[in-house]
């Protein structure tokens, strides 16, 4: 082979390997703009617009300047589980752990008005783009439930376990406050407390108020 085309060979050789470098820098690049889901830290709760302000609670590596926290998201909004005309709500405050995941597509449109529509703008998977689902925890936020959770029963507690309705595996239905009221109310109707047959006490407490 000719020296002139060894040389040649050699210089496509290169300009190939720049090619693909750059190429795999290219990727590289549009890889770490292209969002999917991370945790993150709420920072404020608007409970007119259920949105939060969240700092993302995974930090960026840029060459030459470390890791840098990721821009506060705004307007994010919060899922509370809903349907069929019913919501669970809870009241959201500065300091709850979430789980942000970024829509492939602008939201402003959506969020905006509902149903279906265009993206507002060409971006994907972008910061902009967040929901938050609150209740994700690090070890510190699990740390806070005390006592911690019954593996066998369903509750809906305060983290102290102060307040809690909980129902078990035998369909056992408990009904606790240790520092507050325990308040029933119908404006239209009856309140009923009804038991089977053989129950040796509908009410059993030391001391029963009942306010008509």
């Amino acid at each position: 082979m000719s020296d002139d085309l060894t040389t040649k060979l050699q210089e496509l050789d290169a300009a190939v390997d720049d090619d693909e470098a750059a190429l795999n820098a290219a990727l590289d690049a549009q890889r770490l703009n292209l969002h999917t889901s991370m945790p993150g830290t709420v920072t404020s709760y608007d409970p007119g617009t259920q949105t939060v302000q969240v700092q993302p609670g995974i930090q960026r590596l840029f060459r030459g300047q470390g890791a840098v926290d990721l821009p506060k998201l705004v307007d994010v909004p919060v899922f509370f589980p809903r349907g069929g005309g019913f919501v669970l709500s809870f009241p959201v405050q500065a300091g709850d752990e979430c789980l942000l995941v970024f829509s492939e597509r602008a939201i402003d449109f959506w969020w905006k008005n509902g149903g279906s529509q265009l993206p507002s703008e060409l971006r994907t998977h972008d910061l902009s783009d967040a929901f938050a689902f609150v209740g994700f925890s690090s070890n510190p936020g699990v740390a806070k439930v005390s006592p911690g959770l019954d593996p066998s029963a369903v509750e809906l507690r305060s983290l102290d376990g102060q307040a809690k309705i909980q129902i078990d595996g035998s369909q056992n239905i408990t009904v606790q406050s240790n520092t507050g009221d325990i308040t029933a109310s119908s404006a239209t109707g009856m309140i009923k407390l009804n038991a089977q047959p053989g129950a040796t006490s509908l009410l059993d407490r030391k001391s029963t108020r009942l306010n008509s």
